[in-house]
């Protein structure tokens, strides 16, 4: 039942990808790095046992919930313990495989053919929009 939800969700994000102008690897990897990673168990794994800490008029039960709860918190923890970190080692590795560095070079479309380069946090960036001149390059 899991397995096929991933599947499906592989080829959802493969197929979302058509027309917007990748090649068939970066689709891949679009795909890959679409997979479960736990992000909404982290999100939401504690709304249980908030929701039972607050529950009144229900003392003979509280108990019990109480445990459900913390069971499900615990489920939520280990999801996001295993799929995050198997989520991102399978982005990191699979992007060094299917993905290319490209250099862009963006000139000002005048005579001068260097790119146009800003330093944002210690890293060079290219930018396609010259602030001298007022324009989009």
């Amino acid at each position: 039942w899991y397995q096929r939800r991933v599947i499906a969700r592989l080829v959802v994000a493969f197929v979302c990808c058509f027309g917007v102008g990748l090649n068939m690897k970066e689709k891949l990897f679009v795909a890959i790095s679409s997979i479960p990673k736990a992000t909404v168990q982290a999100a939401i794994g504690s709304v249980p046992l908030d929701y039972v800490r607050g529950l009144k008029g229900t003392e003979e039960y509280k108990e019990e919930y109480e445990i459900w709860a913390r069971k499900i918190l615990a489920i939520a923890v280990i999801s996001v313990i295993i799929t995050a970190p198997l989520g991102a080692i399978l982005t990191q590795v699979s992007g060094k495989f299917l993905l290319e560095k490209q250099d862009a070079v963006i000139t000002d479309g005048g005579e001068n053919k260097d790119p146009i380069v800003h330093e944002v946090h210690g890293q060079k960036i290219m930018d396609k929009f010259d602030a001298d001149n007022h324009r989009e390059i």
